[in-house]
């Protein structure tokens, strides 16, 4: 759900993308997650997936799920820490644990 947000637009409390978007983002500023400018960096694109898809993609690959938790903290860079510790929480990370039989 994190993806949703985008920390850098004027209102970043409000949804930036759509959960359900199913084009790629484009980016092209460095990805650093310690919060440093790296500057420009070459074209990437990354796509959000939907907790549903993740799952359906397991149990489609014959995989046992395990597990499944959400956390209220990220893992993503460090501008997506204003989302963390809020009135109304969105899970911010999750651990997905699954075994291949």
């Amino acid at each position: 759900m994190l993806e949703m947000f985008d920390p850098a637009v004027a209102n970043p409390f409000r949804p930036t993308f759509s959960y359900f978007r199913s084009e790629a983002i484009l980016e092209t500023a460095a990805i650093t997650y310690d919060g440093s400018d790296h500057g420009v960096a070459p074209e990437t694109h990354w796509f959000i997936h939907t907790i549903s898809a993740i799952v359906q993609s397991c149990l489609n690959a014959k995989l046992t799920l395990i597990g499944l938790q959400e956390f209220p903290h990220s893992i993503r860079e460090v501008d997506y820490d204003i989302y963390a510790d809020q009135t109304a929480q969105v899970p911010m990370s999750y651990l997905l644990s699954a075994t291949k039989q």
